[in-house]
């Protein structure tokens, strides 16, 4: 009997065992896979911001070409309607 006593111990013993060495597995991979995983959205995180500065700052860009395209065109019709003025001025 006792025999089958220290057998069914050592079993026991190695059983868990494995269960231990199983379950360190288990959390050293998901500590793994969850690092990563993070890791990988920080990245995109990052290079998502970058394109949307991007974007925006292009955006303002054409915004301020646009504007300064407005004034450019007021200030040859100023020039252009000085012009005239002072054409007719002379004229009289």
């Amino acid at each position: 009997m006792t025999k089958e006593h220290n057998e069914n111990s050592l079993r026991s013993v190695l059983i868990s065992r494995m269960t231990l060495i199983v379950l360190l597995v288990i959390v050293f991979l998901s500590g793994g896979i969850l690092l990563q995983a993070k890791n990988t959205m920080a990245f995109n995180a990052d290079a998502m911001g970058r394109e949307l500065a991007g974007t925006y700052a292009a955006e303002e860009s054409q915004s301020i070409l646009l504007y300064e395209e407005i004034i450019r065109m007021g200030m040859i019709y100023l020039n252009s309607m000085l012009e005239q003025s002072e054409l007719d001025d002379s004229l009289k």
